[in-house]
């Protein structure tokens, strides 16, 4: 028991993004750092008095420090515009492990526990081309034709990854991708994002899941070639050539209008897909750039309207209300609500 208190207990303080000291003056000086670090490590167990404002402080419901862990991460993958700082880190890591625990407990009560199983198993990346393959590979293994994805956060769902949409907390965050211990894969996007960077992300992070990089790729190569990938599953090679061409100087706006709005995709990363597969020649890739990161919304471009949103949780979580597996209250702890919020989002 004072294990899981105290693996808990850090667990909430990352969550919370909080050091030792700052948790001690949350609490007004209830206890000291020392009786902090004891409970954290599992020497001793606070008081009740002092686990319930432990609880109140980090905006945890009491019960949470009494459970067993039951999720660990591994495989992990962070994609940010920057290089987070280890306290950001640890908050994402942490926020992560809650939001999976409560999905997968979801399942669990609903007997709704799908496996994954990767359609490019075995297949080892080492070059842009074998990116290139993969992405023909997966499409048809998921019988996508050459269709434009109507929802990327569907699709991964079908195949049995859970996608998770986390509410910023840091401007810098994009993606992330791992597995549990269990197996289990997990691609979560920063859903204050565009439309088209949040599908681009999701599959930049499925390619984290699939792929098994040669070990002589750095970082930032195998990082570019899940960009590569997640551009030629929005649009296959073969489609790009046909519709567009093999040879281009410049893409007129109204066509970076089309693309974005028939193929979900970004008008950067479409630029880039045509730079990529040799059709844009680097000559006259940094004017379209230019113009494309006039603004780096692309508000100027497409009619920004298309939504692409994972469903899943969701779904279980209605299928459990109303089969009468889970009560309200029940129902919002797992969602993270409370209880007003959440009969509002489920039953009104």
């Amino acid at each position: 028991m004072n294990a899981t208190f105290g693996n808990r207990l850090v667990s909430a303080r990352k969550q919370a993004g909080l050091s030792q000291d700052e948790l001690v003056a949350r609490l007004g000086g209830l206890v000291q750092k020392t009786a902090i670090a004891k409970y954290e490590r599992g020497e001793m167990l606070p008081r009740p008095e002092v686990a319930e404002k432990l609880a109140e402080a980090l905006d945890q419901p009491l019960d949470f420090f009494y459970s067993p862990v039951s999720v660990t991460l591994h495989n992990e993958e962070f994609r940010s515009n920057a290089a987070m700082g280890v306290k950001t880190e640890e908050k994402l890591k942490y926020t992560i492990i809650s939001k999976v625990e409560r999905y997968l407990e979801l399942e669990k009560l609903t007997h709704a526990s799908p496996v994954f199983k990767s359609p490019v198993e075995g297949m080892y990346i080492s070059t842009n081309q074998d990116v290139e393959e993969a992405a023909i590979e997966v499409r048809r293994a998921w019988d996508m034709g050459s269709h434009p994805i109507g929802s990327v956060m569907t699709l991964l769902e079908e195949q049995g990854v859970r996608v998770i949409d986390l509410e910023p907390f840091t401007k810098d965050f994009e993606g992330y991708s791992a597995y549990t211990n269990s197996g289990v894969p997990i691609v979560v996007v920063n859903a204050g994002a565009t439309t088209e960077r949040r599908r681009f992300t999701a599959l930049h992070e499925l390619a984290h899941l699939l792929f098994k990089f040669d070990k002589s790729l750095t970082k930032k190569e195998k990082e570019r070639m899940c960009h590569w990938f997640a551009g030629a599953m929005l649009i296959p090679r073969d489609v790009f050539f046909e519709t567009w061409g093999q040879y281009r100087t410049r893409f007129a706006p109204l066509e970076l209008h089309l693309a974005k709005d028939k193929y979900g995709i970004s008008a950067y990363a479409f630029i880039m897909r045509a730079y990529n597969l040799g059709i844009l020649p680097n000559a006259y890739l940094t004017g379209m750039r230019n113009y494309v990161l006039t603004d780096p919304l692309e508000m100027h471009i497409g009619s920004n309207t298309s939504t692409d949103l994972p469903m899943r949780f969701d779904q279980l979580m209605l299928r459990a209300l109303y089969e009468g597996y889970i009560t309200l209250n029940k129902g919002a702890a797992l969602a993270e609500l409370s209880l007003d919020l959440f009969i509002k989002h489920y039953t009104q």
